[in-house]
């Protein structure tokens, strides 16, 4: 897929790149890196008329002392000039080390650390870092420059304080003590991706003690994500209560995703679709409000034990599926929930007992979804199985995949002996792993609505 058509202007100066962006009346985009922005702009999950390249003004890049023994950056900075910097490296060792974990080469050489920030990405590093670091983001518009606190600039997933008009010019980095420890530790699934989620810390010893902390999370909240009842409890009650207060203030509760659903409900908006990813997450919680409940740490031993806990968990899932049924008929929304797979036992009382996908739900709340919702459909890849020599007078059995990128991606409509799935709509039984694809499959003449 490629960017819907757009407008082009490559400002020579910063007043000329905020005259653009205020002439579009707010609709306009500024691509520099463009590391985020090209493949949302391919995907076609960013739609402007005009987008303003800053590359070309100069005075926007580069690292520099600033008052007081701080730093001064650049919004045109490159990831890896961060990453290289001896001033970096030697005065804030956390953000050296953070940058290493950022993408990949070829990312962190095109990448701004002003894109980056103002992309706000929850799950990325340096949004993070300029948090921990209490770090001041100047912005230009038409009414001039403004210093932004980075604890008040992200405001919501991809979301900051930016006016439209605005532009992101630099980011000063107060001196760090003298004696400050430092640490950093980041999981993602592979090395470059995004976090799963990511901490880094900055502490002061003061004698057996220590006088100041600060605690920033990434990925596992809606912003990055300051810690203070970790950092009070860590000056004040040792790392154990630290952990535990750090634990009670990034973990989602089910109360929390019924609260997002009611305002999804309540509040006026113009969104007309509502995604749950995943429901093998949100189950986790759910057992953790019952096991809460009845003050016991397993889902297994709730009330007694006897698979009774699985059963109390349906009342929650009940409350779930309640809202979403109001949000699909009183407000016409359509409502999909995303599952990981996971591969089971069936026993087939016609047939020997054979193993196929289901989702990877617990029995009792897989059944009452799927008799919910109006379509099960599996994502997988096409792909076809071959027997090759192995040596020694033994065959071994290999996956080809069928297409390109290591198989062609689809959605099965209908179950069978591989695969829970189903639908309402009489929908063919395969389809392109597509929105648009599933969308005019539900066109069609006597397949949908």
């Amino acid at each position: 897929m490629k960017p819907a058509p757009f407008d082009y202007v490559r400002a020579a100066t910063l007043n000329e790149a905020v005259a653009a962006l205020a002439s579009s009346g707010g609709t306009a985009k500024v691509i520099a890196g463009g590391q985020s922005l090209v493949p949302m702009l391919n995907f076609r999950l960013v739609d402007a008329p005009l987008f303003v390249d800053i590359n070309g003004i100069e005075g926007l890049a580069g690292i520099t002392d600033a008052a007081d023994g701080g730093i001064l950056i650049g919004a045109l900075t490159r990831h890896f000039e961060l990453e290289t910097s001896p001033l970096i490296r030697d005065r804030y060792p956390v953000l050296h080390e953070a940058m290493k974990h950022v993408a990949h080469l070829a990312i962190r050489n095109r990448g701004t650390i002003g894109g980056s920030l103002s992309h706000a990405d929850p799950a990325a590093e340096l949004p993070a870092m300029s948090v921990l670091l209490d770090a001041d983001i100047m912005a230009t518009g038409p009414g001039g420059e403004r210093r932004i606190a980075a604890a008040d600039f992200f405001e919501a997933p991809l979301t900051t304080s930016l006016e439209p008009e605005e532009i992101v010019t630099a980011v000063e980095l107060s001196a760090l003590p003298e004696g400050t420890g430092w640490g950093f530790e980041e999981f993602a699934q592979r090395r470059g991706d995004f976090a799963v989620a990511g901490v880094a810390a900055l502490v002061r010893k003061d004698g057996d003690g220590v006088s100041d902390v600060r605690i920033a999370v990434f990925g596992a909240h809606d912003t990055p994500l300051r810690a203070a009842a970790a950092e009070q409890a860590m000056k004040f009650d040792g790392i154990d209560a630290a952990v535990a207060a750090l634990r009670s203030e990034i973990e989602p509760t089910d109360e929390e995703t019924l609260q997002a659903l009611n305002a999804l409900y309540q509040e006026k908006h113009d969104f007309q679709t509502v995604a749950m990813d995943s429901l093998d997450w949100l189950e986790r919680l759910i057992f953790d409000e019952v096991c809460k409940e009845y003050g016991v740490r397993s889902i297994e031993k709730v009330d007694g034990g006897y698979a009774r806990g699985y059963t109390h968990a349906l009342a929650y899932w009940r409350k779930i599926l309640n809202m979403l049924d109001a949000l699909r008929n009183e407000r016409g929304m359509a409502c999909i929930l995303i599952a990981h797979s996971k591969i089971e036992k069936f026993e087939d009382p016609e047939s020997a007992a054979y193993d196929r996908y289901s989702p990877r739900l617990h029995k009792h709340a897989n059944a009452l979804i799927s008799e919910w919702v109006d379509a099960v459909l599996f994502a997988t890849r096409k792909f076809r199985t071959q027997k090759e020599d192995a040596g020694f007078n033994r065959e071994r059995t290999i996956a080809a995949p069928i297409g390109a990128d290591g198989g062609e991606r689809i959605m099965r409509t209908v179950g069978g002996p591989a695969c829970v799935a189903k639908n309402r709509f009489n929908l063919p039984a395969e389809l392109p792993l597509s929105w648009n694809a599933l969308m005019a499959a539900l066109a069609e003449p006597g397949t949908g609505k």
